[in-house]
């Protein structure tokens, strides 16, 4: 490792370059401590991280997710991946039927007076028909997007309630928001935003996520 190198052994290669190469090797000698510089931030990064992973969980196997990248320490090896979160087109949704392949899903879609003694669930949404601004679509999470569920009377960043959910990275790229014009509506495995489910006797839009009974919600990474 280059940090095991000694101050001596430093001093004595720029020495070395600047005594044999005159202008030349004062150009080699700024290249090598620019190198020596970012070598040594590179393994002090390392080193945190794996004081990180080395405290989190108990298994032998330890992930920590940081934007863009995965580090893994594995049989006291750290691994880094890096990785493109995964963005699905926004699809604007109206009554009947909506096949999404690539969520592999299809979202049914109906308007109606609500009954008594119905509730959304984690994949079945009653919005309040008058609390909805402009067209409703299906889109992937986005930075910031925040939902206040009415059984837990807090507003969370969905970045919070899906590291609380302990969901991976290819689950929470899969899952289903629902938002209109101005805001975020319901999400999948969550529920509905408080300000917008619906009550006895609203007009309502029924929103229905209905899952490929082939889809596991991982993909191969």
């Amino acid at each position: 490792m280059l940090l095991e190198i000694s101050p001596d052994e430093v001093a004595e290669a720029l020495q070395t370059l600047l005594d044999g190469h005159g202008q030349l090797g004062s150009c080699f000698a700024l290249l090598f401590l620019a190198m020596l510089f970012v070598r040594i931030v590179q393994e002090a990064y390392a080193c945190c991280v794996r004081r990180i992973l080395e405290h989190t969980g108990t298994t032998e196997r330890r992930v920590l997710e940081v934007p863009g990248a995965q580090l893994t320490l594995e049989q006291g090896k750290l691994y880094r991946r890096t990785f493109e979160t995964a963005v699905y087109p926004e699809i604007y949704l109206e009554n009947g039927k909506t096949e999404i392949p690539q969520r592999h899903c299809t979202i049914t879609v109906e308007t109606l007076t609500m009954p008594e003694e119905i509730h959304s669930s984690f994949s079945i949404f009653y919005l309040k028909y008058d609390n909805i601004n402009g067209k409703v679509r299906c889109s992937s999470r986005q930075d910031g997007d925040r939902l206040r569920l009415k059984a837990r009377q807090c507003t969370k960043k969905l970045k919070v309630l899906f590291e609380e959910a302990g969901m991976t990275r290819s689950q929470r790229d899969q899952a289903i928001v629902i938002r209109d014009e101005k805001q975020l509506l319901a999400v999948e495995g969550f529920g509905v935003s408080e300000w917008a489910e619906a009550h006895s006797g609203d007009q309502a839009l029924k929103i229905t996520i209905c899952r490929d009974s082939s889809d596991t919600g991982e993909t191969n990474e």
